[in-house]
């Protein structure tokens, strides 16, 4: 039997019984951070204040947020 996890903004997502414990805990926090990462990202892509701005500074502005993120 497979086990069911709760991510949050994901879902719920099913695991082999063969993955232990701590795999799926590293798995499901990487599945969750992802998608905080992602939603951050389509947010400021979509921001006014950025969109105004030229494409080379816009670039610079979401690596510092990546950077940011990556910590």
């Amino acid at each position: 039997m497979s086990k069911i996890v709760h991510i949050p903004k994901i879902g719920h997502v099913e695991f082999p019984d063969e993955m232990d414990d701590g795999a799926i805990t590293q798995a499901a926090g990487d599945l969750h951070s992802n998608a905080r990462n992602e939603g951050i990202s389509k947010f400021m892509g979509e921001d006014p204040a950025v969109k105004g701005l030229p494409h080379s500074q816009k670039l610079k502005e979401m690596s510092t947020i990546a950077g940011l993120m990556e910590k």
